[in-house]
């Protein structure tokens, strides 16, 4: 028998004819095709040369059915498959996807890290020569300030309280000697106290009202004329090269604005180790000295020079002071003008009692007071023949010349009476500087001027509280004490309590204002 084919048509014959015909039964197509079993579960269609009768119709139709079920059936399995693989591909996709971009992140990180690191090693570089660079620079500067210190003394010249000894100011060699113990004086100060800059040079700037010093040395019979205080400035100039005694010309504030510009143009310069400030006389300059107290830097760089007559205002800065006895004079500007106005011959002569600066002891004051004051009393009697006379003087206020002060034949200064504060004054006073904590401005409200910015109020004041305001002044002692000339004083120079503690000096409690004159400035 030829061999037949495995097919029917193009569709194998499925295992599940097998099963509802029987294992051996032989099954025939109509055109007599026979179906052979080739294997138990798979049956193929076999065509012979001969047919043998035909396969019932039945089983044709069941063969295909079962054909397009298995049809369908593996379509869904590929379809669900393949669904399931996809679904897995973009899975895998999203998850190449993910690590791709990590991959880039991670990528640009170590790129960024490695341009900051390439930058950082380029900076330490730079910054390295840079810190060398200005490791040099600051060493030279260092060098240049060493190099380059000085300390400044910075002086007052004018006729008030830092007057140089009378021997000075009749030569040329004077102003030299006077430079020159300036000098020495300074420097035996810092070999004491700051050995490292004792050899430092010493800037020394003396600054003067050429016309009043030169007319009050006259008056003084100190020099003989006005042209020989130009002289004693040569002098003091030509000592050296950093020494200078400038004549700033006719004005009362010339001399204190070249020194207020000088101090604030060196006191922040690195290169000037020490400020000698020889000004203390006056209270205007406080305001220049206090914005400084907080800088600590400055504030051990600065020392104040005391004179024999000290501003009030100066104890409550926090500047360390010295005193020079060796150079300047030891007399105030009130009493070597009443000298010159008794006729003195020289201020080498007898002295008028002063009291002495805050450092200085009261037993001292009291002794120089008690040695002069005979002399204080020949002088006024010998010089003013009519204050020998019984003419009674008021002792008011009111009826005091403008100008001028009373003074006892003993040369003491007699305070004029002032009315009696009212109860009116006394209520608006207490009200406004106790419950509103005001502080009014001495120099405004008593002396009528004051440069400004002093911290103290300038608000107006009622003449009853006006009064109440000179009446308590009066209770705080004048630290020139009983010799003081100054009209425009508005502390006390004697006091009549009979307390055993009191401010003012046993001495100020004994004043005679029976024998009181008026004294006016020559």
């Amino acid at each position: 028998m030829p061999k037949c084919s495995d097919y029917m048509g193009d569709r194998r014959v499925p295992a599940g004819i097998v099963a509802k015909y029987g294992r051996f039964m032989p099954l025939k197509n109509q055109q007599g095709h026979r179906l052979v079993r080739r294997s138990k579960l798979n049956w193929s269609l076999t065509i012979c040369c001969k047919t043998q009768g035909a396969v019932p119709n039945v089983i044709y139709e069941e063969a295909t059915r079962q054909v397009d079920k298995m049809t369908v059936d593996t379509a869904e399995e590929i379809s669900s498959r393949i669904e399931e693989f996809q679904n897995q591909d973009y899975e895998r996709t999203k998850w190449i996807k993910a690590i791709s971009g990590q991959l880039a992140e991670v990528t640009q990180n170590y790129n960024d890290v490695t341009k900051d690191l390439k930058r950082e090693r380029m900076v330490g570089r730079m910054t390295q020569d840079d810190a060398e660079q200005w490791k040099q620079r600051f060493f030279g500067l260092q060098n240049a300030v060493e190099r380059n210190s000085f300390v400044l003394v910075l002086i007052d010249a004018d006729a008030d309280a830092y007057l140089f000894k009378p021997e000075y100011y009749t030569s040329v060699d004077g102003g030299r000697k006077a430079a020159l113990e300036l000098r020495n004086s300074i420097h035996d100060h810092l070999q004491r106290t700051a050995p490292e800059s004792a050899n430092l040079p010493i800037v020394i700037k003396a600054f003067a009202n050429s016309d009043g010093l030169s007319q009050f040395l006259v008056k003084s019979k100190t020099i003989k004329s006005q042209n020989v205080l130009w002289d004693f400035a040569k002098g003091f100039s030509q000592s050296s090269q950093l020494s200078d005694f400038i004549l700033v010309g006719a004005g009362k504030d010339r001399a204190d604005k070249k020194i207020e510009g000088v101090f604030e143009h060196f006191v922040g310069n690195p290169t000037c180790r020490y400020v000698f400030f020889a000004a203390c006389h006056d209270n205007g300059y406080v305001r220049l000295l206090e914005k400084y107290v907080v800088d600590d830097a400055i504030r051990e760089r600065v020392i104040l020079l005391h004179s024999f007559e000290v501003g009030r205002e100066f104890a409550s800065l926090n500047f360390k002071s010295i005193k020079l006895d060796t150079v300047f004079a030891s007399l105030t500007f009130k009493s070597i003008k009443m000298d010159a106005a008794f006729g003195s011959k020289s201020l080498t002569g007898t002295k008028s009692p002063v009291s002495p600066p805050p450092s200085c002891s009261s037993s001292q004051a009291k002794s120089e007071r008690a040695a002069t004051l005979a002399t204080w009393t020949k002088k006024v009697k010998a010089t003013n023949p009519a204050n020998n006379d019984k003419t009674t003087i008021s002792l008011k206020e009111k009826d005091l010349p403008l100008g001028s002060v009373l003074v006892n034949a003993a040369g003491q200064r007699v305070d004029s009476q002032l009315p009696q504060s009212s109860q009116k004054g006394l209520d608006g006073w207490n009200r406004k500087t106790k419950v509103a904590n005001t502080k009014y401005c001495r120099k405004y409200h008593i002396q009528g001027s004051c440069p400004g910015h002093c911290g103290y109020s300038h608000g107006l004041l009622s003449a009853d509280e006006h009064l109440v305001y000179r009446n308590n002044l009066r209770r705080e002692a004048c630290h020139i004490g009983m010799q003081c000339r100054d009209p425009a004083c508005f502390y006390g120079h004697s006091c009549a309590c009979k307390k055993n503690h009191c401010i003012f000096s046993a001495a100020m409690h004994s004043v005679d204002s029976s024998t009181a004159r008026i004294w006016k400035r020559p």
